[in-house]
């Protein structure tokens, strides 16, 4: 064998080796972000208590009362707000700076600087269930469905009567045809009303409605307000959409177009100055956890 054949396998094997390494990094790293991800998720839901849920939901909701759109709409005080952030605060800082510092750490470590925020999403999804079969919050849901069923039922029962030998065309996605027009013709108070509603009802939740006072109508005015924006989304502008949406694909894809609707206007809501008030005072009480952090890294030194 040549010299420079000789060269030039030695080379290829080193190249190969050190792919190899590379790889093996990656994955390890991915395998590490995967296991601390799940274990920060797991304790959180592990962690909180029922209030603890509902408190964290609670200030997530009253967010919307300082959106510029809405806010005279809820006599909540500044005092009352603060307070709510407050006691949020405590509990995000003893499930992620307590309960779960090992686990907020390593996650952070391994998955990135989301990790705690994913997991404190996935844990208000995880608890979705208990909060929403609360005694008062059911009470507030039926009074929104009081207002906007009899026509919403009535207009849909109707159109899809007289769509019944209607066939489903090939290749049309009427899920994301529904979204598309929630998401055009919902104005930014509209989307910012929806929210507010939403949000509130969890004032009304047992284990922490005497955190807050909000009257009974102020959100029964609130909830007129969300339920005149519903019913001209869903029986005026996208009627049609509506429709097609239930008779082809379901409940399930209908609410999920309004899922839709409430993420991306989550993402407008950000560049409201009330919102991010808000969201500035929440950081300034949650920021101890940045010291503990500090004391955990110094530890595992």
């Amino acid at each position: 064998m040549e010299s420079w054949q000789v060269e030039t396998a030695l080379i290829l094997m080193v190249v190969l080796v050190i792919l190899a390494v590379l790889a093996f990094m990656v994955v390890r790293a991915i395998i590490y972000a995967l296991y601390y991800d799940q274990k920060l998720k797991k304790c959180l839901v592990r962690s909180a208590t029922p209030k603890d849920n509902a408190m964290l939901a609670l200030w997530a909701g009253l967010l919307m009362t300082q959106h510029t759109a809405v806010a005279h709409m809820v006599s909540i005080s500044r005092e009352e707000f603060s307070k709510v952030t407050e006691e949020a605060a405590k509990v995000y800082l003893r499930l992620a700076g307590d309960l779960c510092l090992d686990e907020t750490y390593k996650a952070l470590k391994y998955t990135g600087d989301e990790a705690l925020n994913d997991s404190m999403q996935y844990l208000s999804n995880a608890s979705w269930p208990d909060k929403f079969l609360d005694s008062g919050v059911m009470m507030v849901e039926e009074l929104f469905h009081a207002y906007v069923d009899d026509r919403f039922y009535t207009t849909m029962e109707n159109l899809l009567d007289n769509s019944f030998d209607k066939p489903r065309e090939r290749g049309r996605d009427y899920k994301n045809e529904l979204k598309n027009c929630l998401v055009e013709w919902s104005s930014p108070r509209d989307k910012a009303m929806l929210s507010l509603w939403l949000g509130l009802r969890m004032t009304e939740h047992v284990a922490v409605a005497s955190t807050v006072n909000i009257s009974r109508e102020e959100i029964s005015q609130i909830i007129q307000e969300a339920g005149k924006v519903y019913l001209h989304l869903t029986c005026e502008m996208c009627l049609a959409e509506a429709v097609n949406v239930l008779k082809f694909e379901g409940n399930e894809a209908f609410n999920d177009s309004f899922q839709y609707l409430e993420e991306v206007s989550q993402q407008e809501f950000l560049s409201d100055p009330g919102i991010r008030n808000a969201l500035e005072l929440f950081s300034s009480y949650r920021s101890k956890i940045n010291d503990l952090l500090r004391e955990k890294a110094k530890s595992e030194k």
